[in-house]
């Protein structure tokens, strides 16, 4: 079985972040998809709304028994690769796939364990900021010996965006979240400062 693991801090999850984790199922790339919301503790973010609305629009968004949102990290963050470490003793038989961003490839260099993770790990890479990803690979991971699967960008539209939107009422904020969100955010008074 193929699984694709997203992992983020969706805060909040916008419709590019939905179109991403359906596409890959809905496209049969992947068989499973493990969406793993970092916990409140994520050490490169200090504005992050508390773990349980993030987790509670996750599950708003998402009605497909091949997308699982998962609480890994809802008592305590973890490093991207003690994620996968936890999958890969869960899911030993099957193919594992980090889902991560052109932005993020190219400081994979700098998270902890970053050679854990390619020696374990697919990678789906998708096109972000006209980031030459083949040409980063060739550059810096010669030795890379996993899958790498490279996909067009997926729009442009960032949470740090929809956030500043929310801040300021502004209504074009409609066009990059899905109505459940929208919904949720209002009647629990999120991102108002």
């Amino acid at each position: 079985m193929k699984i694709g693991i997203c992992i983020g801090s969706f805060n909040p999850l916008h419709v590019g972040h939905e179109k991403m984790i359906n596409s890959l199922i809905y496209n049969n790339e992947m068989d499973k998809v493990i969406v793993i919301l970092t916990g409140d503790n994520y050490h490169l973010k200090n504005n992050l709304i508390p773990y349980k609305d993030r987790y509670n629009m996750l599950k708003l968004s998402f009605n497909n028994e091949k997308i699982i949102i998962s609480d890994l990290e809802k008592e305590k963050y973890h490093y991207t690769y003690e994620n996968i470490k936890l999958l890969k003793e869960k899911y030993i038989n099957d193919e594992l796939y980090l889902v991560i961003g052109a932005d993020n490839l190219i400081e994979l260099n700098t998270w902890k364990n970053y050679e854990y993770i390619l020696d374990n790990c697919n990678l789906i890479v998708y096109k972000r900021n006209n980031i030459n990803i083949k040409e980063y690979l060739n550059n810096h991971f010669t030795n890379y010996k996993n899958k790498i699967i490279i996909k067009k960008e997926r729009g442009s539209v960032s949470s740090t965006l929809i956030r500043k939107l929310l801040k300021n009422n502004d209504e074009t904020v409609n066009k990059y979240l899905n109505s459940k969100i929208i919904d949720y955010i209002m009647k629990n008074n999120l991102y108002r400062g």
